[in-house]
């Protein structure tokens, strides 16, 4: 629900839960990133859309939620660039074959395992393509705020120890 109803408040709840270093995490990539024509799938709501054409990436993005394609549309939008984004999953394939030269995607749903998926992502993916998948990130800082969550994060189980 909070994809898609309350699209509008997925901000504030990933940077409580992640104590503000989602978007960190998912920049870390973009020096991997080559392109130039780049899919993200499950865009969200387009932070790091904006990134990528702000390092002057031909950036796509697909989206399940209606609500976070008009978010990150916006978004872009305001900073003067072009939206290339839909809305759909990742099956069947919304793009021509040999499309991209990569597919990225940070901390997805379990739809990224999904063989229909993977046939998929590789289906768009220019020969020598890549998919390039950010599935988890641990709090590593040593702020009081950083440690605590860390340490609740240990305690459910979601981060080692």
């Amino acid at each position: 629900m909070l994809y898609h109803r309350f699209a509008w408040a997925y901000d504030f709840a990933a940077s409580s839960v992640s104590v503000g270093m989602l978007n960190e995490w998912m920049f870390s990539v973009l020096p991997v990133l080559k392109g130039p024509k780049v899919l993200e799938l499950g865009h969200g709501p387009g932070h790091f859309q904006l990134s990528l054409k702000k390092n002057s990436f031909q950036s796509f993005g697909l989206d399940q939620s209606k609500e976070m394609v008009v978010l990150a549309s916006q978004r872009v939008l305001l900073e003067g660039f072009a939206s290339l984004l839909v809305n759909g999953v990742s099956q069947p394939r919304p793009f021509e074959t040999s499309t991209f030269h990569q597919v990225v995607a940070t901390f997805p749903t379990e739809f990224i395992v999904d063989h229909q998926t993977l046939g998929e992502v590789f289906w768009v993916l220019k020969p020598g393509g890549s998919l390039l998948v950010l599935p988890v990130a641990w709090i590593t800082g040593e702020s009081f705020f950083h440690r605590i969550a860390a340490w609740l994060f240990g305690i459910t189980g979601q981060s080692p120890e």
